[in-house]
């Protein structure tokens, strides 16, 4: 019992401070790969394996019944998908045309941002702001169930003109690093609610000591396109500015524009929910495909969007919590 705290325990911290060390890998990839890349490139043969174990552990907050949930709330589960596989590669691929013209690689490493599905990490931030939770977890199940699909397809759209896109090797490698991962996610969720029915609580510990092991194979990751990269970087530095400036543009733009676009259709907590639900993309996946079907300077701009995404995230988070507070405020005045 004490071992299974002090594990939680652990758990929980990783998954509080999953930005800060996701950075602190990039940073020391970034410094040691300056001297060697041997310990990044070692990584890279088990790269496969190691976004596999990432997305199952992802999968395991998802329960069958969140998925049955599509059938309830089509409109807003439909609109999900639009945002997550439609508007977000639309304008991904937009960006990459205007600023990577020249750099076809990264074009399509930021083209893959747009085609990523959901993060889990949007349930955290529709929770924090009173949103549509159910909806939210929706979009995350629906939208890595279909990404084998769908990702190959649409690079395939977006990309096809810039790279080579093998949409047979491309669906085989997301085959075994996320469908199968998502299955056998979803399956030992499954077992643990069965095993543990009188247990409270219980399987919602193991959901926390999940995603730390997730975001454990997300620093690993991190940690090796930093180091096999620096060399790239420093023999290029002209291409870092475009990505950045592109990768800083995706975020904002993507959440300003769902969280007033859905005004008319959607309540509040559902804007929410869809507005995390598309705007946070589950970049350790892109990350991961970056690696295994593109190579080149196609991870960078991913590596660089878990900056921009996270720091997207807390300010919208702050502008929203303001006017929910406003809102109330103004709410009690005229009730008074």
């Amino acid at each position: 019992m004490v071992k299974t705290s002090a594990l939680l325990v652990q758990a929980r911290n990783i998954r509080k401070h999953y930005s800060a060390l996701i950075v602190t890998s990039m940073i020391i990839g970034l410094t040691t790969g300056l001297i060697t890349n041997a310990p990044g490139l070692f990584i890279k043969t088990y790269s496969s394996l190691i976004i596999a174990i990432m997305i199952w552990a992802m999968s395991f907050a998802i329960r069958p019944r969140d998925i049955l949930g599509a059938l309830k709330n089509v409109k807003s589960y439909s609109a999900g998908l639009a945002l997550n596989f439609l508007l977000a590669p639309v304008i991904c691929w937009i960006l990459a045309i205007l600023f990577l013209q020249e750099l076809p690689e990264a074009a399509v490493g930021l083209m893959l941002v747009g085609v990523t599905p959901c993060a889990g990490m949007a349930m955290v931030w529709t929770g924090m702001l009173d949103g549509d939770l159910s909806i939210a977890l929706l979009i995350n199940a629906g939208t890595m169930l279909l990404a084998p699909f769908l990702m190959p397809l649409l690079m395939y759209i977006m990309a096809g003109s810039l790279v080579i896109i093998d949409m047979a090797r491309m669906f085989q490698d997301l085959a075994f690093t996320v469908l199968i991962p998502v299955v056998l996610g979803i399956l030992s969720r499954w077992l643990a609610d069965r095993r543990l029915p009188k247990k409270a609580g219980r399987a919602s510990e193991y959901t926390v000591v999940f995603s730390a092991i997730a975001a454990l194979m997300a620093m690993i990751l991190m940690f090796m396109v930093m180091q096999t990269s620096v060399q790239m970087i420093l023999s290029n530095p002209a291409t870092v500015p475009p990505i950045i400036v592109s990768v800083a543009l995706v975020f904002p733009i993507l959440f300003v524009l769902v969280w007033y676009g859905t005004a008319a259709s959607f309540e509040r907590p559902v804007r929410v929910a869809l507005t995390y639900s598309s705007g946070m993309k589950n970049l350790p996946l892109a990350l991961g495909v970056s690696i295994t079907s593109f190579g080149g300077l196609a991870p960078l701009p991913v590596a660089v969007g878990f900056v921009f995404q996270m720091v997207t995230a807390v300010i919208m988070y702050k502008w929203l919590s303001s006017r929910l507070s406003h809102t109330d405020g103004a709410t009690s005045e005229a009730k008074a």
